[in-house]
């Protein structure tokens, strides 16, 4: 039996990859959201590059719906994004 259900917004990154490797290790349902597959994840929810904000939403909700039916998620990461890179101490021009 699963601790509890987690869902991650950018389960591919790298960011992303380790928390769901870490807590598919500690016995959590695992689902992943991102433009690519994450081979540890339990569910994945793969979107468009192109789809709109609102075809995604549509998306993410339809493919939810048929991971968990009726029962809930605990926790939604989001850890979606790109690093940039640069210090904060950086003089921004």
């Amino acid at each position: 039996m699963a601790a509890g259900k987690i869902l991650v917004y950018g389960g591919k990154g790298a960011l992303g990859s380790t928390c769901i490797s870490f807590l598919t290790a500690q016995k959590y349902w695992v689902g992943s959201i991102d433009l690519s597959h994450n081979e540890v994840a339990n569910a994945n929810v793969i979107l468009e590059r192109d789809a709109t904000i609102l075809e995604q939403e549509s998306q993410i909700l339809k493919e939810l719906d048929s991971f968990l039916g009726s029962e809930k998620l605990d926790a939604v990461i989001c850890v979606a994004g790109g690093w940039a890179g640069g210090s904060s101490s950086s003089d921004v021009k």
